[in-house]
């Protein structure tokens, strides 16, 4: 109780002073996200033990959570889950002494990160900021299609209903445009506000990515122009793409073409998905690479510019690209 005593009382001070030594504490200048980290660790920490405590008091343990065929709501795993963690909340000092935790902000972009690659399918972000516009945009998404499978599957028990057409036609457009999005929002918002209000701010006073990206042009940096014009011809290409899927998907779901063909066509699907897939994932990057397989003295497949010492141009798409 003693040591758990002065655990607090040190994520206390960090919120008045930056505590030395800390291996996230500035050596020089001022950082305002270290003076939380401390803090919102221990909150964290001492919720998670709050509330498997809970659990175990009110035997409102087992609820079937297996991961690995684990089942890790028992009382035996959350007992142990629950003095790891303790361990883990007294050795605070030394653990942020020696830099195994990182900032606050660090640690939100990871778990957000994370969370976004392993549950929607997403990658890497750029920043808070655009991992939580990321969020954003996967929570409003599947809020907006779940309405559709729900009630197909809850009226009749198979996917040949209308609601499911709709909901593949929806699906697959919507995937799409949302994979082709730039993972910094910055992007996007700024192209909005060059639509939007071209000659003056419409939103107060200019945003620190607006006064960036003017500073860069003043200065002859070409990228921020070149960013949103690929953003805005994407838009552009998207606007006519998504609905022609869309259109295509339906048609395609709506119609008898899937039960007509059972047995035989899960078969192919299963063949023509995983031969593309291995050609498109193994074959076509071996026979891109300088060495392929260890075998060829050069690549089998050329790239435009392999025969020129210096490119002075963009780059060619090849065939096998393509």
């Amino acid at each position: 109780m003693v040591l758990l005593c002065f655990v607090i009382a040190s994520c206390q001070f960090s919120l008045l002073k930056s505590v030395q030594p800390d291996a996230a504490s500035p050596t020089h200048g001022f950082n305002r996200i270290v003076a939380f980290s401390r803090p919102i660790y221990f909150c964290l920490c001492g919720s998670l033990v709050f509330l498997i405590q809970n659990s175990l008091d009110h035997k409102t343990t087992d609820f079937g959570w297996t991961i690995y065929g684990v089942d890790i709501s028992n009382h035996e795993i959350l007992t142990g889950i629950r003095d790891l963690v303790l361990i883990v909340i007294l050795a605070f000092p030394v653990l942020f002494c020696v830099g195994i935790f990182p900032q606050v902000n660090t640690f939100c972009i990871f778990l957000l990160e994370q969370t976004d690659i392993h549950i929607f399918g997403g990658n890497a972000a750029a920043s808070l900021f655009a991992v939580s516009v990321s969020h954003l945009k996967n929570w409003l998404a599947v809020g907006s299609l779940y309405g559709f499978v729900y009630g197909a599957l809850a009226e009749k028990e198979c996917t040949q209903h209308l609601l499911f057409s709709i909901f593949c036609a929806l699906l697959i457009p919507v995937t799409y445009h949302m994979s082709r999005c730039s993972s910094d929002a910055t992007i996007m918002w700024s192209l909005l506000r060059q639509h939007l209000c071209p000659d003056e701010d419409c939103f107060g006073e200019s945003t620190s990515a607006t006064a960036k990206q003017k500073e860069a042009e003043d200065h002859g940096d070409p990228l921020p122009k070149k960013l949103q014009s690929t953003v805005n011809a994407r838009l552009k290409s998207d606007t006519i793409t998504c609905p022609v899927l869309g259109i295509l998907i339906f048609a395609l779901h709506s119609s008898t073409v899937f039960t007509a063909l059972q047995p035989g066509l899960m078969p192919v699907l299963w063949v023509v998905a995983i031969g593309v897939g291995f050609i498109l994932h193994y074959v076509i990057p071996q026979l891109r690479k300088q060495m392929p397989c260890l075998l060829v003295a050069h690549p089998v497949l050329l790239p435009g510019e392999y025969n020129q010492f210096e490119t002075r141009e963009a780059a060619k798409l090849m065939w096998f690209g393509k």
